[in-house]
């Protein structure tokens, strides 16, 4: 490590170069050496976000939340908690997060699978926020404004109305919600599994939706939008004449559909089990084509 005297000598020079070509020199320094230079060139703290994001594991995480001299030193590191710092607590510390509110001010925050989370509703400003298996959540309501909300096994939600805020949302395994009617602005939506779905006709503006095993679903003409789709699993899908802007479209299981010439624009396609179909002479723009299973 160099000497605190040695970034003194320069800090003349540093300080004039721009707050990018800093951000490139300090990812090749030792980490106290990067703190040193950072502290250093007082300038770069309006560029901070360059290179100043700060994710913490479980053992930090928990040394953050209860030691004061701990935080103190994370947030003279970061310019702005609320979009520099991550935290994660593994479920084996679920006991100690009594009240979720003590986190609710940083970045990105990991609570998988802790069982004494029930009230999120502190919870509302975080960016990125994954509460997957927490199973006592019901209510949802004010996690309008996360942008990536990972919700996998949540079977206590049934009314996700309040997140149409939301860009990336999973909420696989989440059996209790039908009503997916407010999610139409959500890019990336997983609802695998959702098998109490049966409506997606707002989902046509997701780039990549995942239904599989949503045997309620008939109706997929809204979907026509969506370029990455998978329908696997959904039995009760007859037509995808409508599907013909996927580019990756996985049909596997659904063994009633026998029309598949409208589907020449995908280019990785899915259609094992589908024994109904017969003619596959539009596909041949596919390059990936799994046709395993359909004996017809």
């Amino acid at each position: 490590m160099l000497p605190g005297s040695a970034f003194a000598a320069v800090s003349i020079q540093l300080n004039v170069l721009p707050a990018d070509v800093l951000g490139i020199i300090s990812a090749f320094l030792p980490r106290g050496d990067r703190h040193t230079l950072l502290e250093t060139c007082k300038h770069i703290h309006s560029e901070a976000t360059l290179f100043r994001y700060i994710c913490l594991n479980t053992e930090h995480s928990l040394k953050y939340l209860f030691r004061f001299d701990f935080r103190n030193k994370i947030s003279s590191l970061v310019v702005n908690i609320g979009t520099q710092l991550s935290l994660c607590i593994d479920r084996r510390y679920s006991y100690v997060i009594q009240n979720v509110a003590i986190v609710a001010g940083v970045h990105a925050l990991k609570l998988t699978e802790h069982d004494n989370v029930s009230d999120v509703s502190a919870l509302g400003n975080v960016t990125s926020l994954d509460i997957s298996g927490c199973y006592r959540i019901t209510d949802v309501s004010a996690l309008g404004r996360v942008s990536t909300l990972m919700m996998d096994d949540c079977a206590g939600v049934t009314d996700v109305s309040a997140l149409g805020g939301v860009t990336d949302l999973d909420l696989s395994n989440c059996s209790g919600v039908t009503d997916v009617s407010a999610l139409g602005g959500a890019t990336t939506l997983n609802l695998s599994r959702c098998s109490g779905v049966t409506d997606v006709s707002a989902l046509g503006g997701a780039t990549t939706l995942n239904l599989s095993g949503c045997d309620g679903i008939t109706d997929v003409s809204a979907l026509g939008g969506v370029t990455n789709l998978i329908l696997s699993g959904c039995s009760g899908v007859t037509d995808v004449s409508a599907l013909g802007g996927a580019t990756t479209l996985n049909l596997s299981g659904c063994d009633g559909i026998t029309d598949v010439s409208a589907l020449g624009g995908a280019t990785t396609l899915n259609l094992s089990g589908c024994d109904g179909i017969t003619d596959v002479s539009a596909l041949g723009g596919a390059t990936t084509l799994n046709l395993s299973g359909c004996d017809g």
